[in-house]
């Protein structure tokens, strides 16, 4: 079957290069070659996988009994493999650990003398030193095109099952490794924690379609707004606490502890004052002018979002004519009567520049900036691969964090004011988001659009159409291999082309089985075609078979690569909009808990089917992620308190003593100023400081995890003073030791 793929794209020397690949591969691979297509499928050598998996210290079941309490798993060892439960069995590693060994092993090939030599001829920019891995350089010289795990269709299928909403992490763990799982946990907990201020909010939405009450003047919104800033930190920390519970129990809770260092990591060669061994070494100053430079290139495109963003309100009416951004040469298509009048025209119309700016937003995002950050974080010569994703990971969030929030903030902050107002010569028209022409939510209208807009985009662009394009191509190829076969039905030739190299393709399809479905039937492949001559003549030479009977290896080559990058993100901003927003916007929590399970069907579909497998990454928890969401909790308490102090009429209706009425109109008495902004501040505070207190009260790790974490530093302590003990005996000469004898299938 294989457990990675390599694909070479068509150069003058992808022959060589194949060549090349397959015999270094050898030697800790059993290797199958396709030249015709320009692929190299590897599978790892027992031996290998297990000294890998013992340099690891992968937790595995022992065949002794666990005591009550007590974990029955050991780190492996490939010398004492058989006190192991079912060692010899094929799945006693699992697929993700095959999938992660065999990355490993494959990043491990440098480059050498005979790769130098091999691109001598080519011309490039790009410099290489002796520990770059060999498909990195192979990739950077467009050599390499991608590389992956295989799929394993039956166990694929067993992950995602058809009628199954929430995924079950573990089986997602099994097969896809920790860093995907954790996504998925992620989003159960998420979606599950959602349920309730989805029935608080949606009591609310219901309540007020029976009153008369907006969002802008109910009294009671600020208790729910200020309980979704508890619920975020509540929510954060019991994550954090599910998450360390999963990582010991996959043996990955210090695993953050290992950071690698990056292959296109560039600096002088020096002594390490640490260790005394030679190293790449780049100053820190020189990185930090790179982030200057970085920091201007950003701001360059966060002003195009800006500008994008103007665009939009001014077409959608948001922006009255006083306004600093006001540009009328847009701002008379929302006008009475006109094609984007929000008063009066149509709905659909009106959705249009809400559409278009979502639209715009995607494209930054996805096919500019995200290029550009990708060139950026590059560019900035990060020495570990954790350095190198949390500066992605920045700059990636605050750009589409800014693209998606700014018009909220622009409509909350600048207008001072949760209700939208219409400026129409010179007069106010209000209208309520319900069905009657007065009223409206300005900050909700605009989060429900582009929430609701981003929505159908990202279910559109991720899943429903890259699956469209799959099914088309798959079709395609399907009409192929009918054409092939009714052109040569006479011969039976596709049938029996296959016996000619019936070991490598019955690999490639996935089993003898397969094959023989693919091709027609045993019967057919012991009567066709008698010699190699007629086959050459019947399919024009060996190329064509080839072609004609792709593997599931070269159908995964052609998928796209999954993106768990993008997945998370979304994920936080939508976060944001049901914290942050809360007071604006109620019914978030609601419409966000149906969208997560039709999100989590959608990655599972998209992971399945519609992408490459991705790499199986070991995890200890979601990363730099959770401390983005903190951050975003601290700040929803500000965002929060803000829109009830300032930007709508909420706190006019706990404190009116505060407030002049001017002929339907509450303005600030004289001299309260003081007393609004001084009580805005104290709210804030007291607000923070009820975060703060339940995020330290709170610890992180469970006490039985925490009792499994101790129990495990005991017993590696306790088997490092063994060791430690029998080396001195074995110095002294009183210990004679054996060589291990390692007995392993082969």
């Amino acid at each position: 079957m294989g457990d990675l793929f390599l694909f070479f794209p068509e150069s003058q020397k992808r022959a060589e290069i194949l060549e090349y690949c397959a015999k270094r591969l050898e030697t800790r691979f059993l290797v199958l070659d396709e030249p015709a297509s320009g692929l190299l499928t590897v599978e790892l050598k027992n031996r290998d996988l297990e000294f890998e998996a013992t340099h690891l210290k992968l937790l595995k079941p022992v065949n002794q009994t666990a005591l009550d309490g007590e974990d029955n798993r050991q780190e492996f060892d490939v010398y004492t493999r058989d006190v192991f439960k079912d060692v010899n069995s094929d799945t006693f590693f699992l697929p993700c650990e095959r999938a992660h060994i065999a990355q490993l092993v494959l990043l491990s090939f440098t480059i050498d003398d005979e790769f130098r030599k091999l691109i001598s001829g080519m011309e490039t920019k790009h410099k290489f030193h002796e520990e770059t891995p060999l498909v990195s350089a192979l990739q950077r010289l467009e050599l390499l095109e991608n590389y992956a795990p295989l799929h394993t269709d039956s166990k694929k299928k067993t992950v995602f099952p058809k009628f199954q909403l929430i995924p079950n992490t573990q089986a997602v763990r099994n097969y896809y490794g920790e860093e995907v799982a954790f996504y998925f946990a992620w989003m159960n907990h998420f979606t599950l924690w959602l349920v309730f201020p989805a029935v608080v909010g949606l009591a609310y939405y219901l309540y007020t379609q029976k009153t008369e009450i907006s969002v802008d003047n109910n009294p009671y919104v600020p208790f729910f707004s200020f309980g979704m800033v508890i619920w975020a930190t509540l929510f954060n920390k019991f994550w954090r606490r599910e998450s360390n519970r999963w990582a010991q129990k996959w043996g990955t809770l210090n695993e953050e502890d290992v950071d690698e260092i990056r292959p296109e990591f560039t600096g002088t060669m020096r002594k390490s004052p640490i260790t005394g061994l030679m190293e790449r070494y780049s100053p820190d100053w020189l990185r930090y002018c790179k982030y200057f430079g970085s920091a201007l290139v950003t701001s360059v495109m966060l002003f195009i979002a800006f500008s994008v963003m103007v665009c939009s309100l001014n077409l959608q009416g948001y922006i009255h004519n006083n306004g600093m951004f006001h540009v009328p040469a847009l701002a008379k298509f929302s006008a009475p009567g006109e094609i984007f009048d929000p008063v009066n025209g149509d709905f659909l119309p009106c959705l249009v520049p809400t559409i278009v700016h979502s639209l715009a937003i995607m494209v930054l995002n996805q096919y500019i900036y995200r290029r550009i950050a990708v060139g950026l974080t590059d560019w900035e010569n990060h020495r570990t691969e954790s350095s190198f994703e949390n500066s992605l990971i920045l700059k990636r969030f605050l750009f589409e964090a800014f693209d998606c929030y700014i018009s909220l903030f622009y409509l909350a902050f600048y207008e001072l004011d949760v209700m939208k107002v219409i400026w129409v010569g010179g007069e106010r028209w209000l209208r309520r988001l319900v069905r009657v022409n007065r009223g409206k939510r300005l900050v909700r209208t605009e989060l429900v659009a582009l929430y609701t807009a981003d929505c159908i985009r990202r279910l559109l662009t991720e899943t429903v159409i890259p699956l469209l394009l799959q099914l088309l191509s798959a079709r395609g190829e399907r009409d192929n291999m009918k054409r092939l076969k009714d052109k040569y039905g006479e011969k039976e030739s596709v049938t029996q082309a296959a016996q000619g190299a019936a070991g490598e393709l019955e690999e490639a399809l996935g089993g003898a089985g397969e094959l023989e479905e693919a091709l027609g039937g045993a019967g057919e492949l012991e009567e066709a075609l008698e010699g190699a001559g007629e086959l050459e003549e019947a399919l024009g030479g060996a190329g064509e078979l080839e072609e004609a009977l792709e593997g599931t290896a070269l159908e995964d080559s052609k998928k796209d690569k999954y993106e768990q990058f993008d997945d998370f993100l979304e994920m936080v901003i939508e976060f944001g909009y049901v914290t942050m927003f809360a007071s604006a916007f109620p019914l978030g929590a609601a419409l966000s808990l149906v969208y997560n399970v039709v999100e989590m069907k959608s990655d599972a579909i998209k992971l399945s089917w519609a992408c490459q497998r991705p790499p199986s990454m070991r995890a200890a928890n979601i990363g730099t992620w959770q401390t983005v969401l903190s951050t975003m909790t601290v700040l929803a308490a500000i965002t929060n308190v803000m829109i009830f102090g300032f930007g709508s009429d909420q706190m006019m209706e706990w404190l009116p003593g505060w407030y002049t009425d001017l002929g339907g109109k509450r303005e600030l008495a004289e001299g309260m100023g003081r007393f609004v902004v001084g009580g805005v501040f104290v709210i804030e505070h007291v607000v923070l400081m009820v975060v703060m207190f339940l995020h330290y009260a709170i610890p992180d790790m469970p006490s039985d995890v925490q009792v499994e974490v101790a129990r495990r530093a005991y017993e590696d302590h306790k088997a490092f003073l063994k060791a430690k003990k029998q080396e001195r005996l074995r110095l002294s000469g009183k210990l004679k030791v054996e060589e291990p004898v390692a007995a392993m299938a082969q």
